[in-house]
């Protein structure tokens, strides 16, 4: 039960550590693109 607990926190972090690098990510790619067209 403690383990399924733990598993399930971890995967809580893992999903909104991926969200924000997904939005960084789309930001880079808007900096990159905007550099390329100036």
């Amino acid at each position: 039960m403690l383990v399924k607990g733990m598993v399930y926190k971890f995967f809580e972090v893992l999903q909104e550590y991926s969200f924000l690098l997904i939005r960084n990510d789309h930001n880079t790619c808007r900096i990159v693109s905007v550099k390329i067209n100036s």
